[in-house]
């Protein structure tokens, strides 16, 4: 994943911010990365809400750049004055708390149903028979909301092969999906925290893809995934 800041859409914020670059050579620079690196390149990046002086054409700008480049993550803030910098010296945070709270808000509303679309084009594929994509993913460890992990039972080496409701991890391009390990004894089902999983994509939530356990793959990482 490449991280690029934008923080505004708009060429008068990014002056009066003093970013030293302009909307247009931000989107030559994310144009000229796919073009090397690949069109599923991963791109995130930092917005900033009602910053000094911002007006509703500004924060539209703001809003159509989050369309027109299609983030996979999105790190939304409101704007919040900071001592001993150039905006508090000589700029007056002036836009009201409540508009940049429904700026915020509608940064975030625009992201989340982009990308939800996106991840929904690109990772679901209904005209395949087996479905979603299938993707190569680096194993974090228990989903968080997994209420409960049961422990196999049976043969001589049944207390070192867990058994996972929810896994959680991260694909080659960053993005988190959650998937199932099905229930069964082997080294294939044994999966740890820094393992290399092949799964495959069956839904998604948001930014957040849910999928199904294929097969272990590549690198095994150090200590059984347990409590």
């Amino acid at each position: 994943q490449l991280h690029l800041p934008a923080q505004s859409g708009s060429n008068a914020v990014l002056e009066r911010m003093r970013r030293g670059y302009t909307r247009e050579a931000y989107l030559d620079l994310v144009g000229r990365a796919r073009a090397i690196i690949g069109p599923d390149l991963s791109i995130s990046s930092d917005f900033i809400a009602g910053f000094c002086g911002e007006t509703e054409e500004e924060h539209r700008s703001t809003v159509d750049l989050i369309r027109t480049v299609g983030f996979d993550q999105a790190y939304l803030f409101a704007y919040s004055l900071r001592e001993r910098t150039h905006a508090a010296y000589h700029l007056q945070d002036d836009v009201p708390s409540e508009v940049k709270a429904r700026r915020l808000q509608e940064l975030i509303n625009t992201w989340r149903t982009d990308v939800t679309e996106r991840n929904m084009a690109v990772e679901l594929r209904e005209n395949e028979p087996d479905g979603g994509r299938v993707h190569v993913v680096l194993v974090d460890g228990e989903a968080r909301r997994n209420k409960a992990m049961a422990m196999s039972a049976t043969g001589p080496d049944a207390k070192h092969v867990p058994e996972f409701a929810a896994v959680t991890g991260r694909t080659d391009s960053n993005k988190r999906i959650v998937f199932r390990v099905p229930k069964g004894q082997g080294e294939d089902v044994l999966i740890r925290p820094g393992d290399y999983a092949l799964v495959r994509v069956s839904a998604v939530t948001g930014h957040t893809l849910r999928g199904e356990y294929v097969s272990r793959s590549g690198l095994v990482g150090e200590g059984a995934l347990q409590r």
